[in-house]
This record gives structure tokens, C-alpha cells and sequence, in this order.
């Protein structure tokens, strides 16, 4: 190409060949975490299916059974509760809890 007077100088063909060079180095560097990047990918899709169902409860749904007026106290006392697929991971831990209710 330098011959025929398709580049201007060697300093052209060095500037291509070093930035192939680089190129490569830098495609090689991120291969390795392209497993992590695909499983990340669909661990997101998988999580925004999940945020965007519709729910079968319609919790603005006014049809069901009322109290016509109630009065007393809600008391919850040492709660400990997991969830049964990671039971070693605990949500609550001696939760307690108390409301007065009056209408």
C-alpha cells in the first residue's frame, strides 16, 4: 500500500497495526466475563417477567365480607419466620408488634 501510494507513510500502517493489536488484547480481556454478562442478562429478563405479571388478586376490589365497626389491639410477639426454600436465611427475628384498633 505504502508502494501503490495508498498511505500517506509508515506511520499510518503502525497506527492500524498497533490499534488491531489493541483491539484484540481488549477482546480478549472481556471474553472471559461474557458467561457472567449472559447469565446476568437472563437473570434480569427472568426478574422483569416476574415484576410485570399480573396478579390474580385484585386488591382494589370492594366485594368480599366487612366488619360493620371493630374495636381491640393486634399483638405479635417474638415472630421468627423464613422462607421454606432458604430456611438458613431468617426475615423476621423476634419481631414484635402491637396496634390499637378502635372505629
Amino acid at each position: 500500500m505504502i508502494a501503490r501510494g495508498e498511505v500517506d507513510g509508515i506511520g499510518v500502517v503502525f497506527t492500524v497495526l498497533f490499534s488491531i493489536v489493541i483491539a484484540g488484547a481488549m477482546l480478549n480481556s472481556v471474553a472471559p466475563n461474557m458467561v457472567t454478562f449472559t447469565r446476568a442478562a437472563t437473570a434480569a429478563s427472568e426478574l422483569f417477567a416476574l415484576i410485570d405479571r399480573v396478579s390474580e388478586i385484585d386488591p382494589f376490589d370492594p366485594t368480599g365480607e366487612k366488619p360493620a365497626n371493630f374495636n381491640g389491639s393486634i399483638k405479635i410477639r417474638g415472630l421468627t419466620f423464613s422462607y421454606p426454600t432458604r430456611p438458613d436465611a431468617t426475615v423476621l427475628d423476634d419481631f414484635s408488634f402491637m396496634s390499637l384498633l378502635a372505629k
